[in-house]
């Protein structure tokens, strides 16, 4: 399920929407902006307000795509993506969607296949700005020693994601 940078527009002046939805990791929020996926947010709390009603036929899609990784499928259609960030977030990003479904790399590896071999820490922080985790899947990177490394949102819920996708930890 590899995503390509040219699929990834900035939609400047366009009206953003929002729901959110209760999975396995726990309540996400979706923002969504003219049919494409412009954040997913993994939330440590229950939102106070919970809209869930995906409110549009992309919304919609966007929580069917869920609930098909959510249940282990390895048949997932590419969502279309809006994200903002500098040219080596963006590489970074590109990096992250080339990793094939059930597979790990480690940060090194990430930072060699942008040419960028000695910014293992930058791209580090790059992976921790991702603002469509699941995605673009930022917990399919682990460490060098093969331990789980980081995750944004805990390692709860990077275990709970790895194992949707069929990994035994």
């Amino acid at each position: 399920m590899a995503l390509r940078l040219s699929t990834l527009l900035n939609v400047v002046g366009c009206m953003t929407t929002f729901f959110y939805k209760l999975t396995p990791v726990g309540w996400l929020k979706i923002e969504t902006a003219e049919a494409r996926l412009t954040g997913l947010h993994i939330l440590k709390d229950k939102p106070l307000a919970a809209e869930q009603d995906p409110q549009t036929d992309f919304g919609y899609l966007v929580s069917k795509w869920l609930d098909d990784f959510f249940a282990g499928s390895n048949h997932l259609n590419v969502l279309p993506l809006s994200l903002k960030g500098t040219d080596f977030q963006q590489s970074v990003w590109q990096a992250l969607s080339d990793i094939p479904l059930g597979e790990t790399v480690c940060y090194q590896d990430i930072a060699n296949s942008i040419g960028k071999p000695k910014a293992t820490r930058a791209v580090g922080t790059a992976i921790g700005k991702n603002p469509v985790a699941i995605i673009v899947p930022c917990h399919r990177v682990i460490a060098k020693d093969g331990s789980l490394g980081g995750f944004a949102s805990g390692l709860d819920a990077k275990k709970v994601l790895l194992r949707a996708e069929g990994h035994k930890l």
